[in-house]
C-alpha cells in the first residue's frame, strides 16, 4: 500500500494502519463464509458488497488453503481415553 507523503508526518490512513497490508478482521470474514459453506463466487460478491473490493478467486483460494493446516492438525490430534460429558 502506498502511503501519501506529508511534510509533517501527520498523516494517519483511516482504513488500514501503516505498515498493514489487509483490513483488520478481513482474513477471518473470508475463512467464516468458507466455513459456512459459501462458494468463492458468493464470497467475492459479499465483500464486493461489503468492503467495495474486487476479490481474486485466488486470495480466496490462499486463505482458506491457510486454515486447512492446522484443520487437519486438529481432526488428527490424539483423544483422551475418557471424556467427560456434561448434561
Amino acid at each position: 500500500m502506498d502511503i501519501p507523503r506529508d511534510r509533517l508526518s501527520t498523516f494517519e490512513p483511516a482504513l488500514i494502519a501503516k505498515d498493514q497490508r489487509r483490513l483488520p478482521g478481513f482474513e477471518d470474514h473470508v475463512i467464516r463464509m468458507d466455513a459456512r459453506g459459501m462458494s468463492v463466487r458468493e464470497i467475492r460478491g459479499h465483500l464486493l458488497e461489503l468492503y467495495g473490493l474486487e476479490v481474486s478467486p485466488d486470495l480466496i483460494s490462499t486463505l482458506t488453503d491457510e486454515v486447512l493446516a492446522e484443520v487437519e492438525q486438529w481432526q488428527t490430534r490424539p483423544l483422551e481415553a475418557m471424556s467427560p460429558i456434561v448434561s
